[in-house]
């Protein structure tokens, strides 16, 4: 008697279960992090489902202006605790003037804004507060609140599920893969 272990086709149908998986935990923490954002805001977002490549399983959201302001908030009401805060004010998108999250206007001459278009500035209000005219949006946290529970903590929900998937398949569905050639 030869045992015999089709590893492609067990590798082939786990890969399968981790796809089904990422999928899933996509739509989640992509529902977990929209909450409070209006239609503008998600549909800023790029969700892209799980792809197999070279030994790699990826899926993300990719976040776009919008929904990152909706998330973290903007002006003097943006969450300074954003991890991603000193990246954008060491951009070319932050405001050079701007000393503080508070909106103040912009020197005279042309900008790419935030949402990579490009803009003019007269330069008339240049360092003055412009929240007035361009009210903080208050954070929501969603992105935030999602990336604790799914990605950043040292246990995540991420790593629970594909444990359980893991265990569930080598319990169930590994044994489907070993087969007697008789000789």
């Amino acid at each position: 008697m030869v045992l015999r272990f089709d590893v492609g086709a067990c590798m082939k149908a786990l890969f399968e279960k981790i796809i089904q998986l990422a999928d899933a935990l996509i739509d989640e923490m992509y529902a977990d992090s929209t909450q409070g954002m209006k239609d503008p805001e998600k549909k800023s977002i790029d969700k892209k489902y799980a792809q197999y490549a070279e030994g790699v399983v990826k899926a993300q959201i990719v976040y776009g202006a919008l929904a990152i302001m909706r998330s973290y908030g903007t002006g003097s009401a943006m969450d300074t605790t954003n991890p991603y805060l000193q990246d954008y004010m060491s951009s070319h998108w932050w405001n050079p003037v701007r000393k503080t999250t508070e909106i103040v206007g912009r020197p005279a001459g042309e900008y790419i804004n935030i949402l990579g278009q490009k803009a003019v500035s007269s330069g008339r209000m240049e360092g003055r507060s412009l929240e007035e005219k361009f009210s903080p949006i208050q954070p929501t946290n969603g992105i935030s609140r999602m990336e604790q529970r799914y990605i950043r903590n040292q246990y995540t929900k991420v790593d629970s599920e594909f444990q359980r998937v893991v265990k569930e398949f080598l319990e169930n569905e590994m044994h489907k893969f070993f087969y007697n050639t008789g000789g």
